[in-house]
């Protein structure tokens, strides 16, 4: 019994050194508090046009027919395009014409294009902020001062492509049936809020901007396109 008794005050005192030697030691913890920084500004530089058939490159070298506008700040209208129509023979009746792009007939365009740039940033609800791009046209008219009466633009079907291969929403290209001296500045291009941060592009098949003319007279005419970028979603 003294025996078995002395065995078992052995295994507790064996235990109790275990546990003394495996406890944690209870450590104060002390912290410390940093801070990390960041800021932005808005940009004051122009945005170079880019290849219409390829965004991811520069134009090179200078496309006349699609001119930068050299418009500097976080929203801009970069590049817009000119708009040649060739040279035809007067017929009678009303007819169209296709943006020309037959050399033959005089200047051509065969990328027509529009270029915009939102640098921005979200606004105070996370969001891209929206933007549209207006287009409005003068009277097609000649040296002399005669002009060709009800003539009219028509723009559709543009294909809409990304510079810079943001993950913002694209933006929309709007299709315009009639758009003459009379109309008022008229929406071609726009982003809804959320949509259109970075740099964006609307290009044109050029047989899909047509020119009408009901009824032509001898000469050359030309008419001011007023290509106007303006802030939040609708002009």
């Amino acid at each position: 019994m003294r025996k078995t008794k002395k065995t078992s005050l052995g295994l507790i005192a064996a235990s109790l050194m275990a546990l003394s030697l495996t406890a944690p030691a209870v450590v104060s913890a002390a912290t410390a508090t940093t801070t990390g920084d960041v800021t932005f500004t808005k940009p004051t530089n122009a945005v170079n046009p880019v290849n219409p058939t390829d965004p991811t490159k520069p134009v090179d070298p200078v496309d006349p027919t699609n001119p930068a506008t050299g418009q500097t700040g976080a929203l801009t209208l970069d590049v817009a395009p000119v708009l040649p129509f060739g040279t035809h023979e007067i017929e009678s009746g009303s007819h169209t014409y296709a943006l020309n792009a037959d050399a033959s007939k005089g200047s051509v365009n065969k990328n027509p294009y529009l270029q915009v740039s939102d640098r921005r940033g979200v606004a105070n609800d996370g969001q891209a902020q929206g933007w549209n791009v207006t287009v409005q046209m003068s009277d097609f008219t000649a040296a002399s001062g005669a002009k060709l009466a009800g003539a009219s633009l028509a723009f559709k079907d543009a294909t809409v492509k990304t510079a810079t291969g943001d993950t913002s929403k694209a933006p929309a290209q709007q299709n315009i049936a009639n758009l003459s001296s009379a109309s008022s500045a008229t929406t071609i291009f726009s982003a809804a809020k959320g949509q259109g941060l970075g740099t964006w592009l609307s290009v044109y098949d050029p047989a899909n901007i047509e020119l009408t003319v009901p009824t032509p007279g001898e000469g050359a005419y030309t008419s001011t396109l007023t290509w106007t970028m303006n802030e939040g979603p609708t002009a």
